[in-house]
């Protein structure tokens, strides 16, 4: 794993402020090493240079190919077992008395959905995603209507695909999946971007929250997989 050091943090403090005396430049040194340290969970880099998120309160259910009980109820515990095995594209930590009396680290051979749950913390390699999860057909609320979307293509984490009928019709196009995150545009001779967050609810998936814009005005959609 890929760290700041203390030491590092205070050569640069020292090349830049050669005027500050060691006790001061020590004491401003702690403080941001300490202040690097509190951050620090968000995202962490593994062996291979590639990233790693933390998802608090998230579950990603299903892929899983190994799973073990943790010595101690620490996350990234977990977090560094999915970074040094290369097999890994995600993690789900699950915190102590929710599957027995310790913690519980699953690893994952692809990039199931999220879902909110406190039981357990997450993460996804970056450039990770799953594998052809979105493709198949969506049907999508929006502004008052109800539309059927057709994702036909999926390669890591990009999509294409199209929405079905006459007047509801166009192309999805420039489709990215990045986290939770989802983007796209339709387009029919107009364009609008669309954007939204994919959740697995109870094993299905679903699109929510989700926000339109551009040609037509803009307004609020969600989806579900059928």
């Amino acid at each position: 794993m890929k760290r700041l050091s203390l030491t590092y943090v205070l050569h640069m403090l020292e090349k830049n402020f050669n005027g500050l005396s060691r006790r001061k430049y020590l004491g401003i040194g702690a403080l941001l090493f300490s202040l690097i340290a509190l951050s620090w969970p968000l995202v962490v880099v593994d062996s291979q240079g590639g990233s790693l998120t933390s998802e608090d309160n998230t579950d990603r259910r299903g892929s899983d190919y190994k799973d073990f009980d943790l010595s101690q109820a620490n996350w990234e515990l977990c977090r560094d077992a999915c970074a040094n095995d290369g097999n890994c594209q995600a993690y789900t930590f699950v915190r102590p008395g929710v599957q027995g009396s310790s913690a519980r680290c699953w690893l994952k051979s692809s990039v199931p959905a999220g879902s909110r749950d406190n039981c357990c913390i997450s993460g996804v390699k970056n450039g990770s995603t799953g594998s052809g999860i979105l493709i198949g057909q969506w049907e999508v609320h929006a502004a008052g209507y109800t539309l059927t979307m057709n994702i036909t293509n999926q390669d890591g984490n990009t999509f294409s695909g199209s929405f079905v009928g006459e007047e509801s019709g166009g192309k999805v196009l420039n489709g990215q999946l990045r986290g939770n995150t989802i983007e796209f545009d339709r387009e029919r001779g107009w364009k609008q971007h669309w954007s939204a967050q994919l959740v697995n609810e109870g094993g299905r998936l679903r699109m929510v929250n989700g926000f339109w814009s551009g040609d037509g005005g803009k307004g609020d959609w969600d989806g579900v997989k059928k």
